[in-house]
């Protein structure tokens, strides 16, 4: 389901700035149910499961809305989250669902909510339930039958009278021409490298000395550095850093060297401080430098600084200043990039750590690109719009028609497994993943009518690459 584009940023703020007016029609949300004798039935938009006929549902799958769930199972109580697409409960086993949570994903769920009912051995069809409240029953050994599941999106606010004024007296004047405003092309070009999570090990040494060994313009590291604390680790890791990269090497803490304790941000920072003239706050995080006809953007949510811990959540300053920010360079006719620690869309164990509007909130204002670490792999997405709707997946994109967001804490520090690859991902990597993990580092080069992005591999399978056009 697709919300216009006039009532994107007004539904980030709904619940705390307006009130909403009713909601509107709900869509239903398909999916398949296991089922006791039968198996995988058929995918249904009406009801997932049987009634009437005293079978057990054994596991569901959902599909066509970025939603997530888990089901509560005989014998073996809640099992963990799983991604649309993707299997929750069991299969073979003869045990029955007792009960399941339905939430949506992080970037869709300021724009409405998703309601599910459940009919359940002897109680019927229970009463409507939503955003991850529990469904069906626990402790009563009751089985699950059948799940209905709908999509209600948020509506625009109800407008105010419009009170009745007395006219003005008619004025004749000569009109002033309304200016052209045309958005300047971007000159020159750039490349940047973006890693995270590195470490100090071998793995960590090998995607630096790729980084120092090609000729970007500019390394971008989103945090998590040494991965020890002790006395000077920061000095070491700098040393380390500089041994194998000459380019100028931009830094944003990660929670490591914030809450984590592994060295204090203000020490690296001042060990690699930044050579490109940024704007902004250095020292705290928040930052933007231009790079040929790229605004790169530096920010911090939720890392827990001595000096603050900005949370970029709607109508604070630092979400103010983002999206300032991001206008002054969108008007300069630039590729907007921003770059932070933690993730909220990911496929990585971490899940959303952060304010989980920032995500709509970038997608509104026209961001290409978002790069971030924190969970130790890498994933890629389409080009997305709210909703987390997929609106191109060939990898040749549009500018202006969605964001990509990546994950890029692949940068050599303890690889770990995925929870999976829904379809909004295009690429991605883990432990468990086909062939292992990959190592390596995002290289982005940008002229005046491309950005190509592609995944440079120090170890392992994957290869990811992307374009958008302007």
């Amino acid at each position: 389901m697709r919300v216009r584009h006039t009532l994107l940023a007004a539904l980030a703020v709904a619940a705390v700035t307006v009130p909403l007016a009713a909601a509107a029609a709900p869509t239903p949300i398909p999916g398949q149910g296991h089922v006791q004798n039968l198996g995988w039935m058929p995918t249904s938009t009406t009801i997932i499961g049987t009634t009437g006929k005293a079978l057990r549902l054994e596991a569901v799958k959902l599909s066509g809305f970025p939603v997530e769930y888990q089901a509560h199972v005989q014998n073996l109580g809640w099992l963990p989250w799983v991604d649309a697409g993707e299997q929750a409960g069991t299969t073979g086993k003869s045990l029955r669902m007792e009960a399941i949570r339905i939430r949506l994903v992080p970037t869709a769920a300021m724009f409405g909510s998703v309601e599910y009912r459940c009919h359940v051995q002897n109680l019927g069809w229970l009463a409507w339930t939503k955003d991850g409240g529990t469904c069906g029953t626990t402790g009563k050994s009751l089985r699950m039958e059948a799940l209905q599941v709908r999509f209600v999106g948020a509506t625009e606010p109800t407008p105010e009278p419009t009170a009745t004024a007395t006219p003005e007296p008619t004025v004749t004047a000569t009109p002033t021409p309304t200016p052209t405003v045309t958005t300047p092309a971007p000159t020159g070009s750039t490349s940047i490298a973006v890693t995270a999570d590195t470490g100090m090990g071998d793995s960590g040494a090998a995607v630096l000395s790729s980084i120092g060994s090609s000729d970007v313009a500019l390394a971008a590291h989103l945090g998590d550095m040494a991965y020890q604390s002790g006395a000077g680790i920061e000095a070491r890791w700098c040393d380390y850093v500089k041994a194998r990269v000459s380019q100028p090497f931009q830094l944003v803490p990660g929670n490591h060297e914030a809450q984590n304790g592994d060295g204090l941000f203000s020490n690296y920072a001042a060990c690699l401080p930044s050579r490109l003239g940024i704007n902004g706050d250095y020292g705290r995080g928040q930052w933007w430098v231009d790079s040929g006809p790229v605004r790169y953007i530096g920010i911090s949510p939720n890392i827990a600084l001595p000096s603050g811990n900005r949370q970029y959540a709607a109508g604070s300053s630092e979400r103010a200043w983002l999206d300032s920010v991001i206008q002054q360079g969108k008007a300069a006719g630039q590729w907007v990039i921003v770059g932070m620690h933690i993730p909220c869309l990911t496929v990585g164990i971490h899940g959303c750590e952060r304010d989980k509007t920032l995500d709509g909130d970038l997608i509104t204002q026209g961001v290409d690109l978002v790069v971030q670490g924190h969970d130790h792999n890498y994933s890629r997405s389409h080009q997305i719009t709210q909703l987390a709707k997929v609106v191109d997946s060939d990898n040749n994109y549009a500018k202006g028609r969605g964001t990509v967001f990546a994950v890029v804490g692949n940068g050599g520090y303890k690889p770990r497994e995925i929870t999976g690859c829904p379809a909004m991902w295009a690429a991605c990597s883990g432990t468990n993943s086909p062939g292992g993990s990959t190592t390596g580092w995002m290289r982005i080069d940008a002229t005046g009518s491309t950005l190509t992005a592609r995944l440079v591999t120090t170890s392992g399978p994957l290869t990811d690459t992307f374009t958008i056009t302007r």
